[in-house]
């Protein structure tokens, strides 16, 4: 249902390339291209993937598999769409390898929910190897799903190696003939000369390119990397920055790439930017919560922005009628 909306078109063009057939990313019985629908206990990965909440929404207390249960409990409490859908968040691992860490965050989506992203700091000039390992790592997705990580570029030196290992990634799905299990995500202040420095490295390769973006990040992206925005993060701050008009604000001590202390944004103005694009990217909620925050503080916050939200979404998803895009909405992942 969601496919005109979250189709993640670089992962389409490889699956193309590689020759795989198209299944459904989804786990609805009707699908109505009467795509194949996937088996087993596993997630769903970003393919499909309309909307999605970062773990670091909420403050870490337990183990891996209890975070991610106590955030399903949470949301669900309050029927929040697309509640099933999880960013994991790389800062909750501590001394988990990184594969315990993975598979115990999304033991309890098995099943029925959904791993688009493992959002992290991880800069492929310092942090390769712990990058190439979460890449041959398994995320427990169905077959032929894909699961993003998303890494930071920081200059030419991250760049160039970034390059490589989305090269190497490449060769062993050509190789295997099949789908990679993680890709990377891309995300950067870089200037124009640096972007295109990485499409003139990945060449024919470019087009299966992801990049993210959020509110503090997209004016500075060329405008040649917009084919490549699959992903657009809804920044959330503090509940009292949340104002009826859309305009959302963070509060001191809050991290955001791009963001400089206590910035703002207009969340209509953020999400008018991807009207123009040619498939409407996942949106993922994000906006780490302070330490001081409970669990009941960062719920209301979701719940304050999830009304305006929709109502963007509603002029966002301007090619479906009515009742799908209140399907869509109503969908747990």
């Amino acid at each position: 249902m969601g496919c005109k909306i979250a189709e993640n078109l670089p992962l389409r063009n490889l699956r193309q390339e590689l020759e795989l057939p198209f299944k459904c990313h989804s786990l609805r019985d009707d699908c109505v291209h009467k795509l194949e629908k996937p088996l087993g206990h596993y997630t769903m990965g970003i393919p499909g993937a309309v909307i999605g909440y970062c773990q670091a929404l909420f403050v870490k207390k337990n183990d891996p598999k209890s975070h991610t249960q106590n955030i399903l409990d949470l949301l669900g409490g309050v029927n929040a769409p697309w509640y099933k859908s999880h960013e994991l968040f790389w800062g909750n691992r501590t001394t988990e390898s990184i594969s315990d860490f993975i598979c115990q965050s999304v033991e309890p989506l098995l099943g029925n929910g959904r791993m688009p992203i493992l959002i992290s700091p991880l800069d492929p000039k310092k942090d390769f190897a712990i990058i190439q390992e979460i890449l041959n790592t398994d995320p427990l997705v169905f077959d032929g799903e894909t699961t993003l990580i998303r890494i930071v570029l920081t200059d030419d030196n991250s760049v160039e190696t970034a390059a490589t290992l989305m090269q190497n990634v490449l060769s062993n799905a050509r190789e295997k003939k099949q789908m990679p299990k993680f890709w990377v995500l891309l995300q950067g202040q870089l200037n124009y000369m640096q972007w295109q420095h990485l499409r003139n490295l990945m060449g024919d390769d470019w087009r299966y390119v992801n990049i993210a973006i959020n509110p503090f990040t997209a004016k500075a992206l060329p405008e040649f990397c917009w084919e490549q925005v699959t992903v657009a993060q809804v920044v959330l701050g503090h509940l009292e920055g949340i104002k009826d008009n859309g305009t959302i604000s963070l509060p001191e001590g809050m991290k955001i790439a791009g963001a400089v202390e206590c910035d703002s944004y207009d969340l209509h103005d953020f999400i008018g930017l991807l009207g123009n694009l040619e498939v409407i990217p996942t949106l993922i909620i994000l906006g780490p919560s302070l330490l001081e925050w409970t669990d009941q503080y960062n719920l209301d916050r979701i719940e304050k922005l999830l009304p305006l939200l929709k109502k963007e979404c509603n002029h966002l998803w301007g090619t479906l009628s009515d009742k799908t895009k209140n399907a869509v909405w109503e969908l747990t992942a």
